[in-house]
């Protein structure tokens, strides 16, 4: 892949925001969202899932845009909206940035991450059922949840014409671990691992100096001295065709 061509559209506003309703309405939610994703026009995007909310506990929610008339978009959202007991609402005309933008508050910098993602043919109850049993009691209050619908304009591309080769399986789901606990970190791999890793970590990175990335702290960190090498200065300075300065 050497290039990219886009297709621009004029866009200035849209209705856009989240649509939240009690986590015991999950199994309603999701399977109203999948109707209305099958149905839907490509001037409608819609993504679904189960969010840590405001107040703390976790909402069961969707994050819609629509593009077309304001008609058409108040049609499109009537279907989820009649299931009632919503508990946040912000659906409302946003510049196309400030849409783009709507979900940066939930990731803010310094997070601890651990995601995943599998493509879906389908999302079918036992699917559903799943998702919510594992919700239910997650060890970080920020862990979420989210189905992005694809279909539409995706689906009639042919699965031979670009490298991205999935264009019948209209569902992403996307399984988000995120906390500010750095004890959590373990829980993302097994012990045996984890000890290897951070034995690792403290032989060759001792001071923790690479630390911005999805770090694993030293076993026994301590200042990273200056003015001698560390195993991993000699091994680079020892790679063929490493030049010392």
């Amino acid at each position: 892949m050497t290039s990219f061509e886009y297709r621009l559209h004029p866009v200035q506003q849209a209705p856009s925001g989240i649509i939240a309703f009690p986590f015991e309405m999950a199994a309603a939610m999701l399977k109203r969202f999948r109707e209305l994703a099958a149905e839907a026009p490509d001037t409608c995007t819609w993504l679904a899932g189960i969010l840590p909310g405001p107040a703390g506990g976790k909402l069961a929610a969707v994050v819609v845009s629509h593009f077309g008339s304001e008609e058409e978009g108040q049609r499109a959202l009537r279907p989820i909206r009649e299931l009632g007991s919503i508990v946040l609402d912000t659906v409302a005309r946003v510049p196309y940035c400030a849409l783009q933008q709507q979900l940066d508050a939930s990731f803010p910098k310094g997070l601890r991450s651990y995601w995943k993602s599998a493509l879906l043919n389908g999302l079918r109850d036992e699917v559903i059922g799943m998702i919510i049993k594992a919700m239910r009691d997650t060890p970080s209050g920020r862990d979420q949840v989210v189905i992005e619908y694809y279909g539409g304009a995706v689906s009639r591309v042919s699965s031979d014409a670009t490298a991205f080769e999935h264009r019948n399986s209209p569902f992403n789901l996307l399984i988000l671990a995120m906390s500010t606990n750095p004890a959590l970190d373990h829980a993302a791999y097994a012990d045996a691992r984890f000890r290897r890793l951070a034995a690792i970590k403290s032989r060759y990175d001792p001071g923790n100096l690479f630390r911005f990335n999805q770090n694993m702290a030293p076993r026994n960190p301590r200042p990273a001295r200056v003015g001698r090498a560390s195993p991993m200065d000699e091994h680079l300075h020892n790679e063929p065709g490493h030049k010392k300065n």
